[in-house]
Formats: C-alpha cells, sequence, structure tokens
C-alpha cells in the first residue's frame, strides 16, 4: 500500500493526519500563544491574569511566561487592580495591537501557503470530512477538544 507497507487505510490515515499535523504546528506554534493571547485581551479591553488562565485553558506558570514575553516587547501593560491588589490587570498596547494586525496578516499568508494545494472545494470537503471525524469523537474527548481548539476559548468566571 505504501512504503511503510501498512495493512489498513485507517493507519495511513492516522500517520497523515499525525503527519499533517507536526508541519501545521511546525509553521505555526511559535507566534501562535502570543497571537491568540493578544486577541483575547485586545477583545476583552482588560483582563486579569486569572481570567486569561480560565480563557486559554494553560497552566498559571505558562501563562506568566508568555504576558513576561509579551510585556518585555511592550505589547500589553500590566497594572496592579486597585481594588484586588493580589490581580494584575493587563491591556493591549498600541505597539500590540500593530504587532498584533502582523501576526494575523503572517497565520493568514501560512494558512493560504499550507493549504494552496487544495481549490476552495477540496478545502471545503476537507473541513467537512475532519468536523465529521470530530463530532463522532466529541463524546469521548470534549476535555481534550477545548484545550487544543484555539477558538474555543473559555468566558471567564467570576
Amino acid at each position: 500500500m505504501d512504503k511503510y507497507n501498512e495493512k489498513s487505510i485507517e493507519a495511513t490515515l492516522l500517520r497523515q493526519m499525525h503527519l499533517c499535523g507536526h508541519i501545521i504546528s511546525h509553521h505555526t506554534e511559535e507566534s501562535s500563544s502570543q497571537r491568540r493571547l493578544l486577541l483575547i485581551i485586545k477583545k476583552q479591553g482588560t483582563v486579569t491574569q486569572r481570567e486569561l488562565v480560565e480563557m486559554m485553558g494553560i497552566r498559571p506558570p505558562s501563562l506568566s511566561a508568555l504576558v513576561g514575553k509579551l510585556d518585555a516587547k511592550g505589547y500589553i501593560t500590566r497594572v496592579k487592580d486597585q481594588a484586588d491588589r493580589r490581580n494584575l490587570n493587563i491591556s493591549i498596547t498600541q505597539p500590540g495591537e500593530l504587532a498584533l494586525a502582523e501576526m494575523q496578516k503572517e497565520h493568514e499568508q501560512i494558512l493560504n501557503e499550507l493549504f494552496a494545494a487544495l481549490d476552495e472545494e477540496e478545502r471545503q470537503t476537507t473541513s467537512q470530512l475532519l468536523q465529521k471525524l470530530l463530532d463522532s469523537w466529541e463524546p469521548r474527548h470534549r476535555e481534550l477538544k477545548k484545550t487544543f481548539d484555539p477558538h474555543q476559548s473559555k468566558q471567564p468566571s467570576k
């Protein structure tokens, strides 16, 4: 069947999906978290670090490192909350908004390059087939999906 001599189409699909995930991750992962965080902050206006942990579904130390990088670049500001001095209010800066716009542009370019081999109809069909798989896996993997789906940012609980 192929160079690995797999017996089933399922094994081939799994290997192909794994390789696609690896390639997509390689091309998008570095700036993806920063872009996503800036998008959330821009949308929320001002947000606490605790709220960001909930919305992004990541561990506090991971968020702290990410926030630190963005702060060092001047993309965000962190100001102690007057009502609760333990919390930091985080806002996007003008340079952060400019960087976000550039990140968005680069992200779109990467997406276009990654899927250039498919015409619009093939992209739609591929998306529908992948969604069908995800929907069938949903009951068993609901929490996992939330963790990895960047478009399912949770709203902070208050």
